[in-house]
């Protein structure tokens, strides 16, 4: 599937979509939310576009209230700021959403 910019995509849930994998570098990057999935263990994977055209999928728990994923609207321009945690694994921890 190709991936425009500006288009809105859902996907179906506990599908894991071809090319979007998790990030391996911490950094603030900005790009579309393109699409969100629930999971049984109540973990949520959503989707992104970023700017420069990589596909990223980050998984949210609960606990963090989903960093207000759960209500943002896909196709929302967003601003994801991803830390490394002592696994060596980055996770998103911060988002701001519908920046210019």
């Amino acid at each position: 599937m190709n991936l425009e910019k500006g288009k809105l995509y859902t996907f179906p849930s506990g599908r894991m979509m071809e090319g979007y994998g998790y990030i391996d570098e911490a950094g603030v990057f900005e790009g579309l939310f393109v699409g969100k999935t629930m999971n049984e263990d109540g973990t949520m994977d959503c989707y992104f576009l970023l700017d420069d055209r990589r596909k990223v999928r980050a998984r949210l728990w609960l606990d963090s209230a989903y960093l207000g994923m759960d209500i943002t609207p896909l196709g929302a321009r967003v601003r994801l700021t991803f830390k490394k945690a002592g696994s060596g694994k980055c996770y998103l921890r911060g988002t701001a959403v519908n920046i210019e």
